[in-house]
């Protein structure tokens, strides 16, 4: 039976982080399945923190609970170093994109574990075309009523966070016209993209319950919704970002996400219709922050959504409370700059070259 028993984080506002990364050759930047042999290769202190993918062209770095924003980022530059050392033996290195720019089809396996067998097996093709990287955050709450509200609050919020971490333009050697065309990749799949509004945590565990029963999920990782609750973790998971090879960047959405999970016990929530929610994310991806945000009877840029709610919580001083003050400046200025998928297609339209496109997402 799913656990879906919550356990409060011992460190309220505390964050995690999870970076999917993909590992490709140094020369001519394809895809090589060399996650096997990396992960093989990892002391047993460093195995908690290096995770198999679905891919064996792909590993998870995944942070310990950390105080801020800072150290998680701190945690994740250290992790990203020691498996691009050992990529570097193999001749490869690590990207950080939400798509690959030019790979048409896998070229490596499905990493052989029996959840990922069983999900090939159920989702066919729509699995096959997953050669993507998210990038997710978690908070933790301090209790049950926090997450439930944190959880509604930031379901608004999703275009905001597409928007910014955007950065994935190009799919299969082409421009597909969209700043995020992972995100329309997975929400090919049943139980992915935006999730309602649950008015208890009863209603939310009933949920998983009626999946279980029809032996749809075995896990609450089953369902991949753009935010979540993770009762075990005591956590809020924020899961609509692309993966990204820009540190400063990751530091501020997880500085926001922490911000917007406080700011959310304390603010009133406007409830949008579902339809509306799948207009404002289809603009995110589309457009990024110059894309519109219906906010029910008004309509503005999510642009002007975002810094709206940065200057709320300033006027709330959320960011203070964090010990994150610093970190509203660079916020309001992130609101002014390209995204990662701009980025690239300004690289392409000089270029015309996507091997420099995909060098973009290098990390190092």
């Amino acid at each position: 039976m799913i656990d879906t028993n919550f356990k409060p984080s011992t460190r309220a506002y505390s964050v995690g982080a999870e970076l999917e990364v993909r590992l490709v050759d140094k020369k001519s930047l394809e895809v090589v399945p060399l996650a096997p042999k990396i992960l093989n290769s990892l002391s047993m202190d460093l195995r908690p923190f290096i995770h198999k993918e679905l891919l064996e062209s792909m590993v998870e770095l995944v942070t310990p609970v950390c105080s801020n924003s800072k150290e998680a980022v701190q945690k994740l530059q250290e992790l990203a170093h020691i498996v691009d050392k050992k990529a570097k033996e193999s001749g490869a290195c690590i990207t950080a994109l939400g798509t690959h720019a030019f790979e048409e089809r896998l070229r490596d396996e499905i990493t052989k574990d029996p959840r990922y067998i069983s999900f090939l097996h159920e989702l066919q093709y729509v699995l096959r075309k997953f050669l993507i990287c998210g990038f997710h955050i978690h908070v933790g709450m301090p209790d049950l009523s926090s997450a439930l509200r944190a959880f509604n609050f930031s379901i608004n919020y999703l275009p905001l966070f597409l928007a910014l971490s955007a950065s994935s333009p190009f799919y299969n050697g082409e421009n597909t016209g969209l700043l995020s065309f992972r995100t329309k990749i997975f929400e090919m799949l049943p139980r992915a993209g935006i999730p309602e509004y649950f008015d208890s945590f009863k209603e939310y565990v009933n949920l998983f319950v009626i999946l279980e029963n029809a032996n749809m999920v075995k896990s609450i990782k089953d369902v991949w919704w753009d935010v979540r609750i993770h009762p075990d973790f005591g956590t809020v998971e924020l899961r609509v970002c692309d993966a990204l090879p820009d540190f400063e960047r990751i530091e501020l959405l997880i500085s926001l996400f922490r911000a917007l999970c406080l700011y959310a016990q304390s603010a009133p929530l406007e409830k949008l219709h579902h339809q509306i929610h799948k207009q404002n994310k289809w603009d995110a991806a589309r457009h990024g922050l110059s894309g519109i945000y219906i906010q029910n009877e008004r309509s503005l840029s999510i642009q002007e959504f975002g810094l709206e709610t940065l200057y709320r919580m300033e006027k709330e001083r959320v960011f203070d409370e964090l010990g994150e003050k610093e970190k509203l400046s660079s916020l309001i200025a992130l609101m002014h700059k390209k995204n990662i998928a701009q980025e690239l297609i300004d690289i392409y339209k000089k270029t015309k070259d996507l091997k420099r496109v995909e060098q973009r997402g290098i990390l190092t």
